[in-house]
């Protein structure tokens, strides 16, 4: 399994200054480079890598969820991580 499918921004890696990881119980979900946690599932969402994380009923929106992405996409961080692993 190659890393590379988990990138969701690999243009924006010389623009930027930090890495994270973005994962849940099961392990990785995203990598992304930006320069903080909200830009980066921000990235994570825009690239189609959150599906499983994405709340399509919007009548009961849980507390912790956060709106992600370009379309404001609700986003489920029940058991959602996001990780600094690199600063450059």
């Amino acid at each position: 399994m190659s890393i590379k499918k988990y990138i969701a921004n690999y243009g924006d890696k010389s623009f930027t200054d930090r890495t994270y990881a973005i994962s849940n119980e099961f392990g990785l979900v995203a990598i992304a480079y930006a320069d903080c946690a909200g830009d980066a599932l921000d990235c994570a969402v825009d690239a189609d890598l959150m599906r499983g994380h994405i709340i399509d009923d919007f009548i009961s929106l849980p507390e912790d969820t956060v709106f992600a992405g370009n379309n404001g996409v609700p986003i489920n961080t029940d058991y959602l991580r996001i990780d600094e692993i690199r600063r450059r």
